[in-house]
């Protein structure tokens, strides 16, 4: 860590303990957000130390946390978009850091998809594999981002896995309408077609069948 970044990042953390107010705070965060890289390592240590039990966080462990989170999603790049993922898998219910609202930003560069795929991969907390899956869609749906193999594999799997959950096999479901909706890869459809009978997501995925089919329509019709 070099000498500039380290005094900001105790600087931080002074203002941090001795709850300064919301401006100053974020004062810090901005001057860290503009060192890039260089202050990843320093703000993940921050996000992922773990001194003690989480129910015994204190306000001010929760807020320097918080802080070191935004700081990271500031900065931007695939490094500390990469720590902030694997925070998630970890801590994905900080109620001051609405991941859904920050990750369809961070859903902008295409080289998040597969990151957030990861987190899908490895976290083992419903809410944050939700997070994931609502962050993979949007990327897809909104930014027309084309998923990676493994992604799509991935989303596959979920929708698949009847032990996976409702919710989640209904979000991977929608994911991969929306991609086949722009794509018009006959592969997935096939996937999508071949969820009709299940007893969990079978009535879904006529609706998302029907959906298509009144696309195409549309489509022709224009």
């Amino acid at each position: 860590m070099n000498e500039t970044v380290q005094k900001i990042v105790a600087d931080y953390c002074r203002a941090v303990d001795s709850n300064e107010n919301l401006e100053e705070r974020w004062k810090f965060v901005h001057q860290l957000a503009e060192m890039g890289d260089a202050a990843v390592d320093p703000l993940a240590a921050i996000l992922l130390i773990v001194e003690k039990p989480m129910e015994e966080f204190t306000s001010i462990d929760w807020r320097k946390r918080q802080c070191a989170a935004y700081a990271l999603i500031l900065i931007y790049t695939p490094r500390s978009i990469q720590e902030i993922i694997k925070a998630v898998e970890i801590y994905p219910d900080w109620s001051d850091v609405d991941w859904d609202a920050e990750f369809t930003r961070i859903a902008q560069n295409e080289f998040s998809i597969d990151m957030f795929t990861t987190g899908l991969e490895n976290s083992q907390d419903w809410y944050a594999r939700i997070t994931f899956v609502l962050a993979i869609n949007f990327g897809i749906n909104h930014y027309k981002h084309k998923p990676s193999e493994r992604t799509l594999q991935t989303l596959v799997d979920h929708m698949q896995n009847q032990s996976r959950g409702e919710a989640i096999r209904m979000h991977a479901l929608h994911t991969l309408k929306r991609y086949f909706l722009w794509s018009n890869d006959a592969a997935i459809l096939g996937m999508i077609k071949g969820q009709v009978s299940d007893p969990i997501i079978g009535e879904e995925a006529k609706n998302c069948i029907r959906e298509i089919e009144k696309a195409r329509k549309t489509k022709k019709s224009g």
